[in-house]
């Protein structure tokens, strides 16, 4: 059954091989970039192969690298037709002004002439005028490789899935082995099985047991478990109330350094008021001194003070 199906999947994959070589239509694209000092990069995506009699285009993109007056492109392509190479496209870009970073967009389609092989040859011109500075530029490259599915390449795509096919048939027989020494290993395991079957009803009975004493552990860490909640609310509680004596500590102590603040600040104002009130006094007591002195001496002064005598004249 396994070989039929390998079979199958063989003559699937020559058909899909051959179809596949015939449509080139399918094939990746590829592409090339030309940059020079000519004031436009020029982009060429075209088809990686095709056969001859084949419609394919060539997608040329002009990006200008700076302002341009006056520019003149010319794109030709050839194909090798036995030893002659033979155009199969030309274009002449019209000519216009251009700015910095503006694209220009030409498709060249064509067909593939008959008889044609290897790869195109592509030749493209550029010549730009920009301010007083003219350049041009020629590029040659080759693009889109050009082949003919022939009998002995089947024949070797064949010949390459038949070796894929041994390649394949051999794995299996490798598999088929590989499935015996599973399906010994299967039997082996098969008779584990039972011995372990035949432990686990040995062991169900004290599995019971451990399950009955389970329950009962359940069931009393469920008990602990409510009172465990039951003491946190309370103690959620009393610390609600700690929290309030502690914010209404923390103001009354607050108050108190208030007061002490202000009581320190009028024993500062009571002792100036002294200190002033000590000089008050001492000054008083230095003027009645003084005041004393001086009397005592006026007093003084008066007792030995000499007597005055009168002289009076008499007229004759």
């Amino acid at each position: 059954m396994r070989v039929k199906t390998l079979v199958s999947l063989l003559t699937l994959l020559i058909f899909l091989s051959g179809f596949c070589i015939h449509n080139a239509g399918a094939l990746p694209t590829s592409s090339v970039s030309l940059q020079g000092n000519v004031g436009f990069v020029i982009d060429l995506v075209f088809p990686e192969e095709a056969r001859p009699a084949d419609l394919i285009t060539h997608n040329l993109t002009l990006t200008a690298t700076t302002s341009v007056f006056w520019f003149n492109v010319t794109l030709v392509v050839k194909a090798l037709v036995d030893a002659n190479w033979q155009q199969v496209y030309n274009v002449d870009i019209p000519s216009r002004s251009v700015t910095t970073d503006e694209k220009i967009y030409e498709q060249g389609t064509f067909t593939v002439p008959k008889g044609a092989h290897d790869r195109l040859y592509c030749f493209v011109h550029v010549s730009t005028q920009a301010y007083t500075t003219s350049r041009e530029a020629s590029y040659i490259f080759y693009t889109t490789q050009i082949r003919s599915v022939t009998y002995d390449e089947l024949l070797n795509d064949y010949n390459e899935l038949l070796n894929d096919y041994n390649e394949l048939l051999n794995d299996y027989n490798g598999l088929m082995a590989n499935y015996s020494g599973l399906l010994a290993d299967h039997k082996a395991l098969l008779e584990s099985y039972d011995e372990l079957s035949a432990r686990y009803s040995a062991l169900n009975p004290n599995y019971t047991l451990i399950l009955d004493q389970y329950s009962s552990l359940q069931t009393a860490y469920s008990s602990l478990n409510s009172s465990y909640h039951s003491q946190k609310e309370s103690y959620d509680a009393l610390r609600a109330d700690y929290d309030s004596l502690q914010a209404s500590y923390s103001m009354l102590n607050t108050t108190c350094n208030a007061l002490r603040t202000e009581n320190s600040n009028l024993g500062r104002l009571v002792g100036s008021a002294n200190s002033e009130l000590s000089l008050s006094r001492n000054l008083m007591y230095a003027f009645i001194a003084a005041a004393l002195v001086l009397g005592a001496i006026a007093i003084y002064v008066k007792r030995k003070k000499p007597p005055v005598v009168y002289i009076r004249k008499q007229e004759v």
